[in-house]
């Protein structure tokens, strides 16, 4: 973070007996060996520049790098950290780097920066996290004017501004015993508290940093820190650490604030802690915090912090929500001034009559106001301690869930849990009101952008689509965090993904189907493609080539037609090319051989079809023709038959004869009188 850190890594000169390498950001690995090499190739992953801006380098050393960035979905500015490429296959070193992502991750509290991703890509592995611009007022050698502000740690603010007053020690040490104990009740052991990891917003509040040698007490990796591995930076690691760092426990961050602390008022490196030379309000805490022996220390850090919170009243501040147990009445809570409840003066009192602190609270139940040292609520009875330890756990609650909904980008539904608790009125409950007062303009910002982005990506997508470039069409929509998405958003993203999966598929089975010259169904499959990309020259280009064969090859058909015109052929050139330009010409070839084999098969139902379906209207003629005439025949024979008949019955043989030549002309100008009618 300071000048002279990145200075000194880039130059390589050590800060310490024993240089391990650092980053810009303060981190330290003094064990960081080479280890076994992780291929990143077979990691699939997001590129860093696909998501996010390097505008500037903020420092450099020898572990890695750390740049200013801006994510370009999100249009928030974010510290990007890189491990170096001499350390981008060390397996120990990535999983310190993955350690600091997910330790931090785990966490979320004001006074931790955050982590917002972490991911590789084929520059290396990288985390982004959130950037803790400096106060306003700090000026950088070549850091442009159109940038946040550089950033500042604690050691750069000590050496360029002198060193804390107690008070002022005291709110830090408040602070970071916070962030620290919070850490610790979510099993997470930082390593490596100093001034270079604590970094100063532009309001000048703390940020605790780096994370990479940071310990998860639950974890199931505790071979990343092998027996006897010393991992520490000198003066600030606890004697444990420099002994054995795989069993430190929380006492060793205890020890590493204690120095921090130290540093803060002397502007010394703790390796020269001297008691006598601690101002007299700290000097029982420090040589408390510092002792070797961890359990002479502080057991936790809310037991630090209660120390420190006695060093100065009007320095009050309130790390989390609790109760008041224990204030006798009239007694007020921040400066301990005693009113005379006796008095009526006294008694009617809303504030302190030396510091002005409320002594009133409302009750969570009722609202009714009660004095700060009440246990129970005097209109309604409630336990005030029990419903504001109740309140207290809901809001944490709340707060976990956001925490949750952010994290997946679900803007609204956190919005909706910083809203109300934003509008919290309860004194004891406004490290809830704060937190949430500033995370929501925040919140909403973001969505803002978000929202900006969906739209943009959306509109992007559409126009891809509509260039049929159907491939690009889901990378851009999948660059939206899902929760964002609209339903416009999903039908395109999966109707782009079909056709562009089934047009893959038509591609290797073109080709396929090209190179074991199987041409059959070829022109069909080529057809969907151009339905699914009209635009695809190549394409195009394959159909006219299909179409110059199958004009060749029909012209053959027909050539072979007419040389043999047999059922076969013909029927073979109509099956093929039922749109061909030949096709009434094979049909009337095809029509009399189909006429003469019903000759042969009169019974065949389906070459009568067929006949009949493609034969001329001369045909049709002749054969009604044909037909009116087997008609007259079969009318002659039947009156002759009939004539015989009645010829026989009447005059024997005489009338016989002559039936049979009445019937003939009987049934002859029958024949004439239908065929007429016909």
């Amino acid at each position: 973070m300071n000048e002279r850190t990145i200075s000194d890594a880039d130059q390589g000169v050590p800060r310490t007996a024993t240089p391990p390498p650092q980053d810009n950001y303060g981190a330290t690995c003094a064990d960081a060996g080479t280890g076994s090499t992780v291929p990143l190739s077979n990691r699939r992953s997001v590129a860093a520049r696909d998501v996010y801006q390097v505008v500037h380098l903020i420092g450099k050393g020898g572990m890695g790098s750390v740049s200013l960035a801006q994510d370009v979905r999100l249009r928030r500015w974010v510290a990007l950290k890189r491990l170096s490429e001499q350390y981008a296959h060390d397996s120990r070193l990535l999983a310190r780097f993955h350690t600091e992502a997910q330790s931090v991750a785990a966490l979320s509290h004001f006074h931790i920066v955050q982590v917002y991703a972490m991911d590789e890509d084929d520059e290396g592995p990288y985390i982004a996290m959130e950037y803790v611009a400096g106060p306003g007022k700090v000026a950088r050698e070549g850091w442009p004017g159109n940038l946040p502000p550089p950033p500042m740690d604690l050691e750069d603010m000590v050496k360029t501004q002198g060193v804390l007053k107690v008070a002022e020690a005291a709110k830090l040490g408040i602070k970071l015993c916070s962030a620290v104990g919070y850490a610790h009740k979510r099993g997470v052991i930082h390593r490596d508290i100093k001034p270079a990891n604590i970094l100063l917003n532009e309001e000048g509040e703390p940020k605790l940093a780096d994370f990479g040698l940071a310990r998860q007490v639950n974890a199931q990796h505790e071979g990343m820190t092998m027996a006897g591995a010393q991992l520490l930076t000198l003066g600030y690691g606890a004697p444990e650490q420099e002994t054995d760092a795989s069993r430190v426990d929380e006492r060793a961050d205890l020890y590493a604030l204690g120095a921090t602390l130290w540093f803060a008022i002397t502007g010394q490196n703790p390796r020269f802690f001297r008691e006598s030379e601690v101002p007299g309000p700290l000097r029982p805490i420090l040589s408390k915090a510092l002792e070797k022996d961890r359990e002479k220390r502080f057991q936790s850090a809310a037991e630090f912090e209660q120390a420190l919170s006695k060093l100065d009243p009007r320095a009050r501040f309130v790390p989390q929500a609790t109760a008041i147990d224990g204030l006798l009445p009239g007694c007020c809570p921040k400066c301990g001034h005693q009113h005379d409840l006796g008095d009526k003066a006294s008694a009617k009192r809303k504030f302190c009559e030396s510091c002005g602190t409320a002594l009133l609270e409302p009750c969570l139940k009722c609202g009714a106001e009660n004095g700060v040292w009440a246990k129970f609520c005097g209109p309604c009875g409630a336990d005030l301690n029990t419903t504001l330890n109740a309140e207290i756990e809901r809001l944490q609650a709340e707060r976990d869930r956001f925490e949750v909904c952010h994290k997946s980008y679900q803007f609204e539904e956190a919005i909706e849990i910083l809203t109300p608790m934003a509008a919290v009125k309860h004194p004891r409950l406004k490290v809830f009101h704060d937190w949430a007062a500033e995370f929501l303009p925040r919140v909403r910002a973001e969505f803002e952008a978000a929202q900006q982005q969906r739209d943009e990506a959306l509109q992007k997508a559409q126009s891809l689509a509509t260039m049929c470039e159907y491939r690009d069409v889901f990378p851009v929509l999948e660059n939206v965090p899902k929760p964002l998405w609209t339903p416009t958003m999903e039908k395109l993203h999966r109707v782009s993904r079909e056709l562009y999966t089934r047009a893959s598929q038509l591609r290797k089975e073109v080709a396929d189907q090209i190179a074991a010259k199987d041409y059959d169904t070829l022109k069909a499959k080529v057809l969907e493609l151009l339905k699914i990309n009209p635009n695809d020259a190549e394409v195009q280009k394959l159909l006219q080539q299909l179409e110059k064969r199958e004009e060749r090859l029909r012209e053959a058909s027909w050539q072979a037609v007419r040389k043999h015109p047999t059922v076969r052929n013909c029927q073979e050139y109509i099956a093929n090319y039922p749109a061909g330009p030949h096709v009434s010409q094979v049909q009337a070839l095809l029509a009399p051989l189909l006429r003469d084999s019903l000759v042969d098969r009169p019974r065949d139902a389906t070459v009568r079809q067929q006949y009949v379906a493609i034969r001329t209207p001369q045909l049709q003629k002749l054969d009604e023709k044909l037909a009116r005439q087997g008609c007259q025949i079969v009318d002659a024979i039947g009156g002759a038959l009939a004539g015989a008949v009645l010829g026989a019955l009447v005059g024997g043989v005489g009338g016989w004869i002559g039936g049979i030549l009445g019937g003939v002309i009987a049934g002859v100008a029958l024949g004439i009188v239908l065929e007429n009618k016909a």
